[in-house]
């Protein structure tokens, strides 16, 4: 079985053993959720009121909360996780945040925000600095929009990261990874309207499956230099994604299929020579 095939199928698991904890979603859990509120349950079924989001976020660990709800509503927060497990974290509603950041936290889902960067430098950021880091996160049917940097970043040491059905518009780099970390899904979701799309560091391992990827200034996604001259272009994979309509320029000396060279530009096709079909 190629390599592949064999992340694919992981990444295939790891979804699949998300969706009882998405399936928690529902509309009754959304009906007792007035404007403004955020709701945090435990894990002996209680359900406790806080006066934002990051207050909620800190009492994870010492009230033992298994789910963060947080009700119709644009908050001036950029909330930081850290340092817990096994949360789930969603929107109820129409839900503006204006970024988030994940420090050393794992077996999390983020479902259903809008988060409006406003300019600053990151919609989500996953770690920072290579100090921090995270494990096994679904970020999923978010629209993440004007950051002055990246919709997602995914720092250093990152790892079983899937975004998931999620929107990206106006941002610099709609998603951009820094060093090693991965492997990294990003699957069924858009991206329009960047700068760039999605600006990879050539040690990530990351799959492509299923986007879209329109209209940006630059590329569809890129891919930066190798250090040393190593060559890592093996770790990324495109399947069935869609690009239409991007521009930039010309790289001396770079093709889309020549996976040696200093840059992968990819903006018309996924059907490079070595990727996945």
């Amino acid at each position: 079985m190629s390599h592949h095939w064999k992340l694919l199928i992981c990444f295939s698991l790891l979804l699949c053993a998300t969706q009882p904890i998405l399936a928690q979603n529902d509309d009754a859990a959304c009906q007792p959720c007035d404007l403004g509120d955020v709701l945090g349950l435990n894990r002996s079924g209680e359900w406790n009121v806080y006066p934002s989001i990051q207050k909620a976020l800190l009492a994870v660990s010492y009230e033992d909360l298994q789910r963060v709800i947080v009700c119709p509503g644009f908050y001036e927060e950029v909330p930081v996780m850290a340092h817990f497990s096994d949360l789930i974290f969603e929107a109820c509603g129409a839900v503006t945040i204006q970024g988030l950041t994940l420090k050393d936290v794992s077996n999390v889902v983020i479902n259903g925000f809008t988060v409006d960067a406003e300019g600053y430098w990151q919609g989500i950021g996953l770690g920072f600095g290579s100090s921090y880091e995270n494990d096994n996160i679904l970020i999923r049917n978010c629209h993440i929009m004007n950051s002055g940097g990246a919709g997602i970043q995914l720092r250093p040491w990152n790892q079983q990261v899937i975004i998931d059905g999620c929107t990206f518009t106006n941002n610099v780099h709609g998603v951009s990874s820094i060093l090693f970390g991965g492997p990294y899904l990003i699957q069924n979701s858009t991206f329009v309207a960047n700068s760039i799309g999605a600006a990879m560091s050539p040690e990530s391992r990351v799959t492509f499956d299923t986007n879209s990827f329109y209209n940006h200034e630059y590329f569809g996604i890129t891919r930066g230099r190798s250090w040393a001259g190593v060559n890592y272009s093996h770790w990324i994979t495109l399947i069935n994604n869609q690009f239409e309509e991007n521009g930039g320029y010309d790289v001396p000396g770079t093709h889309d299929a020549n996976l040696g060279n200093i840059h992968l530009i990819i903006d018309e096709t996924d059907q490079q020579e070595g990727y996945a079909p």
